[in-house]
């Protein structure tokens, strides 16, 4: 089904595999010239992976009954943010063969080139942000009591003003709001920061896997 909410290219790719019709071998051929590192990828795995990228991208706004509307901006937020980070992981098994938190935030990311430079800027400059994500980092569990997380080392980076990986704070909050020990007004902050902060995030993590996605099925024409 045609959707503007799709990966921008799922609809050349769905075409390439039709025309294979049902030759299990250049379907297979098709899924490889993708050049994952996971070599053993399934067409079912890119179906999932478009399915839910497209189920972030369709959320814009959740029906809640008596929230004020700061606070259903900001769990509608919170929702989408949970959302991409699962596509995010599953996109990050096929990029790397791995996707624990540990793995996604190995140095460099692929799908960020630039280290995430211009993404930690932009969040590095939004005032008020703090309150909450001191509480979610505080809020992380950690396997090791005497031993920072990852997630939770590169949100004290942030907190102490240097150099951090934004991606981080997805992880973090996908963790606590989890195992539901998050609210968009969590530690006194605003829910407005908290829909500000989440937005930002969830809209650079799903562009990286369209554009990702959409040079591989570039790279099939050429092949």
């Amino acid at each position: 089904m045609r959707s503007k909410n799709n990966l921008r290219s799922w609809a050349p790719f769905c075409k390439a595999i039709k025309s294979a019709g049902d030759n299990a071998l250049e379907i297979r051929s098709i899924i490889e010239n993708l050049d994952f590192h996971e070599k053993n990828t399934e067409l079912a795995d890119i179906n999932r992976i478009n399915a839910r990228y497209r189920l972030a991208k369709e959320i814009q706004n959740i029906e809640y009954d008596s929230y004020s509307k700061p606070v259903a901006d900001a769990y509608t937020a919170i929702f989408k943010a949970f959302l991409t980070y699962s596509v995010f992981e599953r996109y990050m098994r096929l990029l790397t063969g791995e996707n624990s938190t540990k793995a996604i935030l190995k140095k460099p990311n692929p799908l960020y080139p630039d280290g995430q430079k211009s993404l930690a800027t932009t969040l590095s400059n939004l005032r008020n942000s703090a309150r909450f994500l001191e509480f979610v980092k505080d809020k992380l569990d950690r396997p090791n009591p005497t031993k920072e997380t990852e997630a939770e080392k590169e949100m004290r980076y942030y907190l102490e003003g240097n150099e951090f990986q934004p991606i981080a704070i997805m992880a973090a909050v996908r963790h606590v709001f989890a195992h539901g020990k998050l609210t968009p007004s969590a530690n006194k902050s605003y829910p407005r920061n908290t829909t500000k902060i989440l937005n930002i995030l969830t809209n650079s993590i799903l562009e990286a896997i369209d554009n990702d996605f959409s040079e591989r099925v570039g790279n099939l024409k050429s092949t």
